[in-house]
């Protein structure tokens, strides 16, 4: 089937400041479709979509003219700010929606005997769903439960509204929005009754692109003894570190601080640190370290 599947990436909006850095029209933030389309066989055509917007951070340089803006350009923004792996997440769970409308889950309905072959339990919930997670846009979730007696049939609610067709002990949400947020919960039953688990508060945040706040501060010092950089910032998710010694990562140095121990001649130069999350990244100052003997 992949031979004749098609994929188009497409840029539906982009949100822009009036004015910034001297230009109009400036674009921060950028709403795109990850669209699929299949007619392979029949009953076709199939389609797939996947959206979201992803925030754009400011870009050194002079900016292109909105009017000269071409598509793919938007989009390259697009996936440069993406995490690894994330464009392929987006293009396969297109894909998967064409999947399932060709080939349905397979559901396991309740026993259609008699009720005096497999007695009828009242259902209760033995291990109940988390009470709160809390996420950015773009993420999966999978939350679940467990629940005793038989047959069982489960409902899933958001904010106390059915959700169509989740019916199972486990509730999955494949690229989450900021409109998904709410409190859900499930509700068991048989012919003997129901009972409501306790609630999961779903929290979504879009990310933010890191600040930092405190720049690494370099200066002289002599051999032998340490010296520890340091550096603070802000933003959604939680970021990640990657120092670098004159232009280069140095392996395994990924947390807010880094650790000269006996500090070497050879060690005298350029540091800065690389400051990431899935909204962006940002480069600190470069803090220039003097090593005497």
């Amino acid at each position: 089937m992949s031979e004749d599947m098609q994929l188009k990436w497409k840029v539906t909006a982009m949100d822009c400041y009036p004015v910034f850095s001297g230009a109009t029209d400036y674009v921060f933030n950028v709403h795109w479709d990850c669209l699929s389309y299949y007619n392979g066989v029949s009953g076709g055509p199939y389609y797939g979509r996947v959206y979201s917007v992803t925030s754009i951070p400011a870009a050194p340089g002079p900016a292109t003219p909105y009017p000269d803006l071409q598509e793919n350009q938007v989009l390259d923004w697009v996936y440069s700010v993406f995490q690894s792996g994330d464009k392929e997440r987006f293009e396969n769970s297109s894909i998967q929606q064409i999947v399932n409308q060709i080939a349905p889950p397979v559901v396991t309905p309740p026993a259609p005997w008699p009720a005096d072959i497999f007695p009828v339990i009242a259902p209760s919930i033995t291990i109940q769903p988390q009470s709160g997670i809390s996420l950015w846009s773009g993420q999966n979730i999978y939350v679940s439960l467990m629940a005793a007696g038989q047959p069982l049939n489960y409902q899933w609610r958001k904010d106390s509204e059915n959700l169509s067709g989740v019916n199972g002990d486990g509730l999955q949400i494949l690229n989450i929005q900021l409109d998904q947020a709410g409190l859900y919960d499930v509700v068991v039953s048989n012919s003997l009754g129901s009972v409501t688990s306790s609630g999961c508060q779903i929290s979504v945040a879009p990310p933010v692109v890191p600040v930092i706040v405190d720049q690494p501060v370099g200066g002289e010092a002599v051999t032998g003894p340490s010296f520890i950089f340091s550096v603070m910032a802000t933003g959604y998710p939680t970021p990640s570190y990657q120092w670098m010694f004159n232009s280069s990562e140095i392996s395994g140095a990924v947390w807010a601080g880094y650790n000269l121990p006996n500090l070497q001649e050879n060690q005298a130069g350029d540091y800065t640190v690389k400051v990431s999350n899935a909204a962006g990244e940002v480069l600190s100052n470069v803090a220039h370290l003097n090593v005497v003997i």
